[in-house]
């Protein structure tokens, strides 16, 4: 069973991606506005891990500096939360599949934005 464990977790990311996708597109069909979806989305993602982190690092947690915070922000704005309202305004256009597809860009998105910053490189 050991190494089945990342392919288990590989199908059940990709199906819950996948549904996560279905579900954007029926509830954007449904009236809802592509931004305020997104926002809700990332707010019960953040809340969901600041109390697992909470609750499972409180011991082994390093102290968060201005720098480092300032370095998330900059990542994380440009790579994820851009890409997400851009995903969620593509959706409202295209299919669930089409977008489901393009989502795999977000980490190729996120490293592109680490380089240019020169918070990573290339090697």
């Amino acid at each position: 069973m050991g190494l089945k464990n990342p392919y288990v977790f590989s199908i059940l990311f990709q199906t819950f991606d996948a549904g996560m996708t279905l579900l954007t597109k029926a509830a954007l069909n449904g009236g809802m506005k592509s931004f305020i979806f997104i926002f809700y989305r990332q707010l019960i993602g953040t809340v969901f891990l600041l109390l697992s982190t909470a609750i499972f690092e409180r011991r082994s947690a390093t102290p968060l500096t201005i720098l480092v915070f300032f370095k998330i922000f900059a990542l994380a704005f440009p790579g994820l939360t851009l890409a997400m309202n851009l995903y969620g305004i593509a959706l409202l256009y295209t299919s669930a599949s089409l977008a489901s597809a393009i989502m795999n860009c977000i980490p190729v998105m996120t490293f592109f934005f680490a380089v240019l910053l020169r918070f990573s490189s290339s090697q």
